[in-house]
């Protein structure tokens, strides 16, 4: 957390004063790309227990 708001000052000292909705632009497209970069972490990880899931015979019966 202290790297994001290390890097969060570091744009901002690069940036004039008087662009304050650029600044909340950064912010709002890191925390687009960080929901992003979960949901495909998340979608291999839901995809890899369903794999291993479906070789139970137990779970091929329920299912049908």
């Amino acid at each position: 957390m202290n790297r994001l708001s290390a890097f969060i000052a570091d744009l901002q000292t690069r940036l004039p004063e008087d662009l304050p909705y650029l600044v909340t632009a950064y912010k709002i497209i890191l925390v687009i790309a960080g929901f992003f970069v979960a949901w495909i972490v998340l979608r291999w990880l839901l995809h890899f227990v369903e794999k291993r899931i479906s070789k139970y015979e137990f779970i091929q019966i329920m299912d049908r």
